[in-house]
């Protein structure tokens, strides 16, 4: 199956891509990468700005003010109304590994998880065909170079790592008792473990590997995708994540950049009611652009240094493409 998603951080997912056989040559796949890499955060952070401004129609106060009572309502009181899923999931897929520090490059790893967690489903809106899911889930996952299918040969320095976690997605879908299609947008704090396998000659990458080898990191994660219902309880999704494994915690420049992220993700849940009112049965679309748009602009940050805007190390990235099923009962 062949796929391309432009989404920030492919560089390293297409870069990391084992040879096959006839392959378009490494420059021309450089300069494309440059290209669209220099532009894509300008390119986000336009999309937001575009999105989140109101015109007549969204401006009144009285629509602002039932918006944020609403959202504190459905922390505070949880209505009736919301309907609880437990549910299970299995994601399989490609998961490259690589830091902006190291001068040899990685082995492709690929990522097999396992998620639980618990969905809810609030629907009470007045356009019945769009609904907002939440979910809180905890994740077990194994990153590894040896387990990709058997055509597939790794070239670089292998590793094996376990990881675990625990993280919150949010989403707005559209449901037609037909069809469900949800699109979603996660975060989540993780805690990793990697074995580098092979070592390097290079005393730098020495030095690096040192900082991260056979001990667990904290680390977080963004990522996004689609799911859509296949049969009953079943579903099927594809989605895209960009992890990041801190060398060393420090816990103020952190939260700094944590709380920069989660005051502009949340200032979109804030104003679900009244972006809405504006565009009615697009706003799946829309919520979807723009919690991406910023969660992908700040890891595209962080990618380098680890916790943007404060000067830092680099983390070590996984960039992941999975595919996967799950059960909501």
């Amino acid at each position: 199956m062949k796929c391309c998603l432009l989404v920030p951080g492919f560089n390293n997912l297409i870069l990391s891509l084992p040879k096959i056989q006839r392959i378009a040559p490494k420059a021309l796949i450089e300069k494309y990468i440059y290209l669209f890499s220099s532009n894509i955060r300008k390119l986000l952070f336009i999309i937001l700005f575009l999105i989140i401004s109101t015109d007549s129609k969204a401006s009144n106060d009285t629509t602002l003010i039932l918006s944020v009572k609403k959202y504190l309502n459905k922390i505070i009181s949880k209505p009736n109304y919301i309907i609880n899923q437990p549910t299970v999931g299995l994601t399989y897929g490609l998961a490259p590994i690589s830091s902006q520090s190291l001068k040899n490059p990685l082995a492709s790893c690929f990522n097999t998880e396992i998620i639980y967690g618990f969905n809810q489903i609030d629907s009470n809106y007045d356009y019945p065909l769009v609904y907002k899911s939440n979910t809180q889930y905890t994740f077990l996952s194994n990153i590894s170079s040896h387990f990709g299918p058997g055509t597939i040969q790794n070239r670089g320095l292998t590793t094996d790592s376990w990881r675990f976690g625990f993280g919150h997605t949010s989403g707005w879908g559209w449901d037609s008792h037909r069809s469900d299609l949800l699109l979603w947008h996660s975060g989540a704090f993780v805690f990793t473990h990697i074995d580098f396998e092979q070592y390097p000659n290079d005393q730098n990458d020495l030095n690096i590997y040192n900082h991260f080898d056979l001990v667990f990191k904290f680390g977080t994660s963004t990522s996004t995708g689609l799911n859509a219902k296949i049969y009953e309880i079943l579903y099927a999704d594809l989605s895209y994540e960009h992890s990041i494994v801190f060398p060393r915690f420090m816990p103020f420049k952190w939260m700094g950049s944590y709380f920069t992220e989660l005051l502009l993700e949340k200032t979109i849940d804030v104003f679900d009611e009244k972006l809405l009112d504006r565009y009615e049965e697009f706003y799946p679309l829309v919520y979807f652009l723009m919690k991406n748009a910023v969660s992908f602009s700040l890891y595209e940050l962080r990618r380098h240094q680890m916790n943007w805007p404060f000067s830092d190390a680099s983390p070590m990235n996984y960039d992941m493409i999975k595919f996967g099923i799950a059960l909501k009962f």
